[in-house]
């Protein structure tokens, strides 16, 4: 079975992902995330294997909310406009 991704949660994931990574860096106290993402991936570099990790999981924890709860209620809402109301999806 294979996973279609919506245009919604590809944009949600568009600005999530370079959001939480620069979150992430902020909390472990990184000052430069964009030298943190070129270093190499190594087992032993625990700061990007923390930030990627992070930013994983609320990327994706983020798809999930507006996948379970966000769009069911925007096209409830759209099916009850007036009119001749179509999705361009």
């Amino acid at each position: 079975m294979q996973c279609k991704l919506t245009k919604s949660s590809v944009s949600i994931r568009a600005v999530a992902k370079p959001t939480t990574f620069l979150t992430a860096c902020l909390v472990m106290g990184e000052k430069n995330p964009a030298k943190l993402k070129k270093q190499p991936n190594d087992i032993r570099n625990t700061n990007k294997i923390r930030a990627e990790l992070a930013t994983k999981f609320f990327t994706y924890l983020c798809m999930g909310f507006n996948s379970m709860f966000v769009a069911p209620v925007v096209f409830q809402v759209s099916r009850s406009l007036p009119g001749d109301v179509t999705c361009s999806c």
